[in-house]
C-alpha cells in the first residue's frame, strides 16, 4: 500500500451543515470521482472497520503519516485540525478524508489522501 503523492491535505467544501453534506466534488486520479460526503459520512476511521482490507502494519502507517489522533471513546481518529477522519474504497483506492463542525453550523470537508490498495 502506497500513498498517491498527487494528492495532499485540500479543502473540498465549506459551509452550512445542509449544503455541505450535499454537494459534491470531484477528485481527478487516472479517472474522475464523483463524491459526496453521504459517501462516507458513516464509515469513520476505524481499525476494525478496515481489518479485511490493510493490514495492522499499514493502518499504524497511515495513522503515523498522517498525524491522526486517537479518540478513545468512539475507537475513531481525528486530524491535525481536530475533525474526524472517514474513508470511502473505490476502484482499489483508500481515499480518506476528514470532516467537522468548525464553527456553529459550519461544517468542511478535506481530502486528506489516497493510498493505492495492494491486491
Amino acid at each position: 500500500m502506497q500513498r498517491l503523492e498527487k494528492i495532499t491535505k485540500v479543502k473540498l467544501l465549506d459551509g452550512l451543515e445542509e449544503e455541505v453534506l450535499t454537494q459534491y466534488f470531484s477528485i481527478v486520479l487516472e479517472k474522475e470521482y464523483n463524491i459526496t460526503p453521504s459517501d462516507f459520512y458513516d464509515s469513520p476511521l476505524k481499525l476494525d472497520s478496515l481489518n479485511d482490507i490493510v493490514s495492522i502494519d499499514e493502518f499504524d502507517k497511515i495513522v503515523l503519516e498522517r498525524n491522526y489522533e486517537s479518540v478513545q471513546i468512539t475507537s475513531s481518529y481525528k486530524c491535525i485540525d481536530g475533525l474526524f477522519v472517514y474513508f470511502l474504497i473505490k476502484d482499489n483506492l483508500l481515499f480518506l478524508f476528514s470532516l467537522g463542525e468548525i464553527q456553529s453550523s459550519r461544517f468542511r470537508v478535506d481530502i486528506d489522501s489516497v493510498w493505492e490498495l495492494t491486491v
